[in-house]
């Protein structure tokens, strides 16, 4: 089994951008029933790259500092993560394809709809 450690990153030691960003996914998360969203140092025991992550036993979803210097990123990588939410399932199953499509056509809709547009404004695409 890994073994995943999460170093959370207060918000006052993020920069401006990590800032702005990290708002944009808690806005998103938080309209889709995720409330806990932080930056994180994201370390696996077998030295992967992993950028995002999300815990089910804490509803919880981990940022890398590096995907908050770009929206784009931001994003990506809160869309990946809320997938998991949803389907409560991992990477590349069918129920978590589905519900990945699903996350990010509810965030497009609410994009046009206005609902991030207080925290759009700030953001670094």
């Amino acid at each position: 089994m890994l073994n995943i450690y999460i170093d959370v990153i207060p918000d006052n030691e993020l920069n401006d951008v990590q800032m702005n960003n990290l708002k944009l996914a808690r806005a998103i998360c938080g309209s889709m029933g995720v409330y806990n969203v932080y930056a994180a140092r994201i370390y696996p025991d077998d030295h992967r790259n992993i950028v995002g992550l999300y815990s089910v036993n804490k509803q919880a979803i981990y940022i890398s500092p590096i995907q908050l210097m770009k929206a784009r990123d931001t994003v990506d990588t809160v869309i990946h993560e809320l997938a998991h939410h949803v389907s409560k399932s991992h990477d590349n199953t069918d129920k978590y394809k589905e519900s990945l499509k699903i996350v990010a056509d509810e965030t497009i809709m609410r994009c046009e709809t206005g609902m991030y547009d207080r925290v759009l404004t700030y953001v670094n695409w």
